[in-house]
């Protein structure tokens, strides 16, 4: 019998999300299409409405698609990881939009996926690129003004997010602790963990350095310090450690207000775009085709996140194995190069290694 409070809860949220994907509307779910031929209009599970950033940029990105490839893409807003991507899996929608560290955790059974017992997932990956910042953030209340200083505080472990559990558990594995030396506070999301700072019930979260949220919640009587990463020429081995635990994280270097203005080291994630092997390659293809060749047009004035979206930037090997849709368009265009397949196929392999019966 389950005690555990957090794995119970994390069960009924999968156990939710399945039943109300089950649920949607026949008419919501993708039409058959030719090998080959590009539907009319798709559905992208996305970000909610109100991740204002995430959402210019996919409107950004579906814009694009429109323009170039002729096909049209609705987004459906849902706040969390684990509904997207059930949503394209039972084929509501075709493609969904996280983190690639949401990618990565799905596809490796990490929390919530293995709590919930929804296993190992098949993920593949359209594109992913770019860099959204994400930096811990101490309130003032707290006293916290260092890493080192986290251990012990009450952090939250928002179960809707895994990206941002993964990455807390980098920074304390490189800062030399783990999930049981502080105080969990669990909570279902970003915004419900963003209140939590703000009310002072919680210490510490992550967030974008000068994201609406973290404005926000600077505003409260909480406050908010931003607490700064070291800087990687001086300290690879505090990255090396933090990289062991999540080989997505990614360093980001920028101005921030809440920081004095000066220049902040931040960890941060490709956004991405990913689906299950069901997807035909010809919406993949033209996915990809869109945010190749629409970034000039639509993502480089959309905001610095958007254009931070460059073709190189989608060429870095990821930890997840990519759609073939996706590896026809870089190789049409001369970018798929030799070391590009060689980590597609460690991926495949360490993929089937993952789904072979125990």
């Amino acid at each position: 019998m389950l005690k555990n409070k957090k794995v119970k809860w994390l069960i009924l949220v999968g156990v939710l999300a399945a039943l109300v994907i089950a649920l949607l509307p026949a008419g919501c779910a993708p039409a058959e299409e030719e090998e080959g031929e590009l539907p009319e209009v798709i559905n992208l599970a996305g970000g909610p409405s109100f991740w204002a950033s995430t959402r210019a940029f996919n409107l950004a990105g579906t814009a694009a698609i429109e323009k170039i490839t002729g096909m049209k893409v609705t987004i459906e807003g849902m706040a969390e990881d684990t509904p997207r991507f059930l949503a394209v899996k039972y084929k509501h929608a075709e493609i969904a939009y996280s983190s690639v560290t949401g990618f990565w955790t799905a596809a490796t059974n990490q929390v919530p996926w293995k709590s919930n017992g929804l296993g190992p997932q098949r993920i593949r990956l359209v594109t992913a690129g770019g860099g959204m910042d994400t930096t811990p953030l101490a309130t003032k209340t707290s006293g916290i003004t260092t890493l080192a200083g986290m251990k012990g505080s009450r952090v939250v472990y928002a179960s809707g997010s895994p990206g941002t559990i993964r990455r807390l558990e980098a920074i304390f594995a490189a800062e030399g602790f783990t999930w049981d030396d502080v105080v969990k506070v669990p909570m279902p999301s970003t915004s419900a963990a963003y209140s939590a700072l703000a009310e002072g019930t919680a210490d510490i979260f992550m967030g974008g350095a000068s994201s609406a949220s973290t404005l926000k919640a600077a505003a409260s009587p909480a406050g908010v310090t931003l607490l700064a990463l070291p800087d990687p020429a001086v300290d690879p081995e505090w990255w090396k450690r933090a990289w062991e635990v999540d080989p997505t994280l990614i360093v980001i270097k920028q101005k921030a207000e809440l920081f004095g203005g000066k220049e902040l080291i931040s960890t941060g994630f490709k956004n991405g775009y990913g689906t299950y092997p069901w997807l035909p390659d010809a919406v993949a293809y033209a996915w990809v085709k869109g945010f190749v060749e629409g970034y000039e047009e639509f993502f480089k004035p959309v905001s610095t996140q958007a254009a931070r979206y460059t073709l190189e930037s989608q060429l870095d090997p990821p930890p997840l194995v990519t759609h073939p849709g996706a590896i026809k368009y870089f190789k049409e265009i001369g970018v798929w190069s030799a070391e590009l397949e060689a980590n597609n196929q460690e991926m495949i392999r360490q993929e089937d290694e993952r789904m072979a019966p125990k």
